[in-house]
């Protein structure tokens, strides 16, 4: 978990600079103030304690699998956001599907603070960039 306010000293400058680089092409007034990222994560199902829709997506070389579900009570939505980036809700029950190989690195852009709340509106709010568009 880091958070977004870059200090002087901050070693990880250059991974908050690629981070803020994709939310400017995918939606650069989007508040997020904090930034999960993990490497290998395979969740079981659960929601966040966010304020706000979430965008996400999933980097690396991994094969066969690794697609965010989210399960809105009545539809279990399944998303690849391999290389794309997605508008999801993590209020909504959510997890990673098991991969057959490859490592899977995956980038959430959350808002925590609560004067950037935002009521729920649907659990899958669209995937906003198509694969590769934010490789550059």
């Amino acid at each position: 978990i880091l958070k977004r306010k870059v200090a002087v000293d901050d070693c990880y400058l250059e991974l908050k600079s690629a981070c803020e680089r994709i939310m400017k092409i995918v939606n650069p007034s989007f508040p997020y103030d904090t930034l999960a990222i993990t490497e290998g994560f395979v969740g079981n199902a659960h929601k966040d304690d966010d304020q706000a829709p979430q965008y996400a997506i999933s980097l690396g070389d991994f094969e066969d699998g690794g697609e965010l579900v989210i399960d809105d009570g009545k539809v279990r939505h399944v998303i690849s956001t391999k290389n794309a980036v997605a508008c999801v809700d993590g209020r909504f029950t959510h997890w990673v599907r098991p991969w057959a190989r490859g490592t899977r690195y995956s980038i959430i852009f959350v808002v925590l603070k609560p004067e950037n709340f935002v009521a729920r509106a649907g659990a899958v709010l669209a995937p906003v960039a198509p694969p590769n568009a934010c490789r550059n």
